[in-house]
């Protein structure tokens, strides 16, 4: 798995006896689970209740705002104490000691959760179950919007927060974490205002509806431009090949920019 910067996260891959006991625990608990709107990834959206979890929608809610603020928590999955999946188990959903011991043991691994397991994700939005509500309604009452992927936090606010305003709510994040030995990642901090660029999962959220980088655009046009070029020069298997991968990269731009998006397509297909 290649993390936002390019470098690789490292994850790991359970064995198939565990697996097939993993898509339980996740299909008999965490999918019954109601997950707040403000959690954004690593679990499906709730179509019945109008809530899509989707990294584009996790960037609009923060689109055409005063000022951004990203946070990032240090080393997340690794970083999950113990004694928070005990928790979990035992405080959220209630389990008896002896089943609280046994879903550890079974979704841990030399005590740490691993990235790349089913049931970790899960585990990873319900990481601050019990302090994340009370700090969520305190930026709402304050006009910001929360969401979290994962280990990423985003708050954002119509209305320029002045230096003091930027300060308490830097700290009641950081608050928030410490309190649940998590570590913030200092060198990840963004603090992003209007008129300068705001950039939030890949996608710029300057304006009130995000759009994909004026690179981004740029490089799909050229794949275009040297696929119609090389057209004549291709055998039909790999023109195939070649045109499905540049038609999938148009499909990314067609949620933000489908005019785009349809004149692209049309000059691969013509």
């Amino acid at each position: 798995m290649v993390k936002k910067n390019g470098d690789l996260r490292p994850t790991s891959n359970a064995r198939p006896p565990l697996k097939k006991i993993h898509r339980k625990i996740v299909d008999t608990i965490f999918r019954r689970v109601y997950y707040p709107t403000y959690l954004m990834g690593g679990i499906p959206s709730d179509q019945a209740a109008g809530c899509i979890r989707h990294y584009e929608e996790n960037a609009r809610k923060h689109s055409g705002k005063a000022i951004v603020i990203g946070a990032d928590i240090k080393t997340f999955y690794p970083s999950i104490p113990i004694s928070n999946v005990r928790r979990i188990w035992s405080s959220l959903f209630g389990f008896s000691p002896e089943v609280t011991d046994l879903l550890t043991e079974l979704v841990t691994y030399k005590g740490e959760v691993p990235q790349g397991w089913a049931p970790s994700s899960y585990l990873a939005n319900l990481a601050l179950w019990d302090v994340e509500p009370a700090v969520v309604d305190w930026f709402e009452n304050r006009g910001w919007t929360y969401t979290r992927w994962i280990d990423d936090i985003t708050i954002s606010n119509r209305n320029f927060a002045g230096p003091r305003g930027k300060k308490v709510a830097i700290a009641k994040i950081y608050g928030m974490l410490l309190s649940r030995s998590f570590r913030p990642n200092r060198k990840k901090h963004e603090l992003m205002t209007s008129g300068s660029r705001q950039k939030i999962m890949g996608r710029n959220v300057v304006a009130p509806s995000p759009t994909v980088t004026k690179d981004e655009r740029a490089v799909v046009r050229a794949m275009v431009r040297n696929l119609r070029r090389d057209k004549m020069t291709l055998d039909v298997g790999a023109y195939r090949v070649r045109s499905q991968t540049v038609l999938g990269e148009i499909g990314r731009l067609k949620r933000f920019h489908p005019q785009l998006s349809a004149k692209l397509r049309a000059e691969v297909l013509g």
